[in-house]
């Protein structure tokens, strides 16, 4: 070859680079008009992703496109109606992909009606075909204000919207999920204890209205929680920090006041001392007779106690529900938050609207110092595990033993080291624990009991990795937001014919672990 055929050939090719997509996917920013009415408070605009070559958009809830506003003018929010979804497999990998043609179409809400506005940022994606690649796209649209009049491409985005979004159908599965997982979370170990202050006052109450009014406060309460928790998970995501779902029992300040709070409560269940409300609350209360608002406020606080308790708890259906939330927008956040919150306070809905005559209240009696007592020590006792977890976390050369009390040989958490191990013909298990996660130590109960579950893992070609959350990991956060979960515990198995993973429910059951290693 001569060389001026190989510069050519080298110029050809450059070229061919430069004005060709890597991945033949054109994106384009269509409006549905072109000048907007002086009353008009928001107008639809939309991408449209065009593909030559057959490549797919991602739609995984890490890996959807990403629309970032950097300078745009006049533009209060906008809403994003994510088009409908479908499977895709390729080279053994299962996924899903937003059907064709794909055109998300956008809400802009205006700020202040009557002046132009500027549509300016960029739109981030990920698409897939032979190999998968990230791409973007610059758009910037302006649109003056003055005489109504549709933009051509105004039809391309009424089309669309014709389509039945999978937000809507996402967002109900997963509010159902929510609801049931906050339901389970009742039975959880972590919040018995303050069932059973719960308990108390409904015995001691004497009035067939009061208990009434002590459940509302107390759905009240946990309702406060779970929104104080969705308004600072609101808050942390915008400034770009991981959230985890009981990530609070990681801050060492939390644990001592939880501790605190805990020894107060036992102590007051052992007869040590009485809370005397101060002299000019009571007088306030009795001016608005509500002679029981000590007790009210007292439900209020067992709501958010019992909330705060449940965080180190991630039931069943509520890994699901809380990743999902915490990767969307601060109105799906609220809105998955309430639900678990109604989940978690169904009880005290059912009490609150059963006729009193269906409640039982057995005679007050000696029988209720013996049950004070036995809650006591409850308390104190979880005064004490609380104390551990504190005692374990500021001592990191003291984290959570990798051994359990049957001979397991788990090694330490390094994720990088799985594609390697595969390739080798082996399996990995991998368990996110933490020394705070009550879950997590049934989990691990549960497996010493099964011989044929402790076979399995002991066997040559399955490999043990073991990560401890006990305090802040953000290798470990990354693992889990890669897997959409945001609280613990959290198993997967990986094989070599399942190299993506198959996650085992929170309560990992003997069958699921030999069945995903038998994959």
């Amino acid at each position: 070859m001569s060389k001026k055929s190989l510069i050519l050939g080298m110029i050809f090719f450059w070229v061919t680079l430069l004005v060709c997509p890597v991945q033949g996917v054109e994106v384009n920013a269509l409006k549905s008009a072109a000048v907007l009415d002086k009353t008009q408070t928001q107008f639809w605009i939309a991408f449209q992703f065009k593909s030559n070559s057959g490549e797919k958009i991602q739609a995984g809830s890490n890996t959807a496109p990403q629309i970032n506003l950097s300078d745009g003018e006049n533009i209060k929010t906008i809403s994003v109606r994510w088009p409908p979804l479908e499977d895709y497999e390729s080279y053994g990998m299962h996924t899903q992909v937003y059907a064709d043609p794909v055109i998300i179409p956008v809400l802009v809400h205006i700020d202040k009606p009557g002046l132009p506005v500027r549509v300016r940022g960029k739109i981030s994606y990920i698409s897939c075909g032979k190999t998968c690649e990230p791409g973007e796209y610059l758009f910037d649209l302006s649109i003056p204000s003055g005489m109504p009049k549709a933009d051509p491409e105004a039809a391309v985005i009424e089309q669309a919207l014709q389509n039945p979004s999978t937000q809507s159908g996402d967002l109900l599965k997963i509010l159902i999920f929510a609801v049931l997982g906050g339901v389970i979370l009742n039975l959880m170990p972590c919040v018995l204890p303050v069932l059973g202050l719960k308990f108390m006052s409904i015995m001691s109450s004497k009035s067939s209205t009061a208990p009434k009014l002590g459940y509302f406060m107390t759905i009240l309460g946990i309702f406060f929680s779970f929104w104080s928790f969705g308004f600072v998970a609101s808050i942390l995501k915008i400034l770009g920090t991981h959230v985890g779902w009981g990530m609070h029992f990681q801050q060492p300040l939390f644990l001592i006041f939880m501790i605190t709070l805990m020894i107060f409560f036992s102590l007051s269940l052992f007869g040590a001392f009485e809370i005397i409300l101060p002299q000019f609350i009571r007088r306030f209360i009795d001016r608005f007779q509500f002679s029981e608002s000590s007790k009210l406020s007292s439900s209020f606080a067992s709501g958010i106690f019992a909330t705060l308790l449940a965080t180190p708890c991630t039931a069943p259906f509520l890994g699901i529900s809380v990743g999902y939330a915490l990767t969307k927008d601060t109105g799906d956040i609220f809105m998955i938050f309430s639900a678990i919150a109604l989940g978690f306070s169904l009880p005290y809905w059912l009490l609150l609207i059963l006729p009193p005559q269906f409640i039982p209240h057995p005679k007050p009696g000696k029988w209720m110092i013996w049950i004070k007592c036995t809650l006591g020590a409850f308390l104190m006792a979880t005064a004490i595990w609380l104390g551990v977890v504190l005692y374990m976390n500021v001592n990191h050369s003291n984290r959570m033993p990798a051994e359990s009390k049957v001979s397991l040989s788990w090694q330490s958490f390094e994720p990088e080291k799985i594609p390697q191990i595969l390739k080798s013909g082996k399996s990995v298990v991998v368990n996110i624990t933490a020394s705070w996660c009550l879950t997590c130590h049934i989990n691990a109960a549960l497996i010493s009991k099964s011989d044929a579950v402790v076979a399995k893992l002991n066997d040559r070609n399955v490999y043990l990795m073991k990560g401890d959350w006990t305090t802040q990991d953000d290798q470990i956060s990354r693992f889990l937001k890669q897997y959409d979960r945001s609280g613990i515990p959290f198993t997967i198995v990986f094989t070599p014919t399942q190299t993506n993973g198959v996650i085992l429910p929170e309560i990992v059951r003997e069958q699921d672990l030999l069945n995903a290693l038998s994959l």
